[in-house]
């Protein structure tokens, strides 16, 4: 890994480990996405998304680092994301027991498919702990793909209304995390393409699995 490399993986892990709070049972997930509109010659089908959970500050260099390493080996261009909310582990914990007693009696009724579903239980757990219902606040993500004026006047209207978490460039403009809040008393819609309730905040774009931007 070259001195550029090394110091996007660097600003990787600082940020996941300024912007997660690993309070309680919380958890985040951490996913590497190659899409297709970013991958010429590339089919749904060979999109790859790696996926790994952090659950405290201990963790967060190690599996950054494992997800640089999944996506060096193949010479897709990855863009890697963090969830906003923060999930609760024990929350996802009883869900997934719910689903094992489900697929337990499915196995029983001689559901064919059961048996891929069980010997696909670490995807199983991480797709359950990303569920929504298990997270554990509800932050605001605006997503900017616009100019920095547009950007700039959606801050000058979201901050007499609401906390500002956070602001995160993005390769087509920003990201801003907030606090939740009645975002129907302001007339903001022309200036963001997208309010998501449970987004993932952009940290970096690979290109070919080595060179960062």
């Amino acid at each position: 890994m070259d001195g550029s490399s090394e110091h996007k993986l660097n600003d990787s892990i600082n940020f996941v480990t300024e912007y997660c709070d690993f309070k309680d049972d919380r958890a985040y997930i951490l996913m590497a996405i190659s899409r297709r509109k970013f991958n010429e010659d590339v089919t749904n089908s060979q999109e790859k998304i790696h996926r790994r959970i952090v659950s405290s500050e201990e963790e967060v260099e190690y599996n950054i680092k494992h997800l640089y390493s999944m996506m060096q080996q193949n010479e897709l261009k990855y863009r890697l994301y963090l969830t906003v909310n923060p999930r609760s582990l024990t929350s996802a914990f009883f869900q997934f027991q719910s689903k094992l007693t489900s697929m337990s009696e499915e196995l029983f009724n001689g559901d064919g498919g059961t048996m891929t579903r069980i010997e696909r239980l670490g995807s199983e757990w991480k797709s359950t702990l990303h569920d929504p219902s298990n997270r554990v606040t509800k932050n605001f993500q605006f997503d900017v793909d616009g100019s920095r004026y547009a950007f700039e006047k959606l801050l000058e209207i979201l901050a007499p209304k609401t906390e500002i978490l956070l602001t995160q460039e993005t390769p087509n403009g920003f990201h801003i995390i907030t606090e939740p809040f009645n975002h129907t008393e302001i007339e903001a819609d022309y200036l963001y393409d997208e309010m998501d309730t449970d987004g993932m905040v952009h940290i970096v774009k690979v290109n070919n699995g080595q060179n960062m931007q």
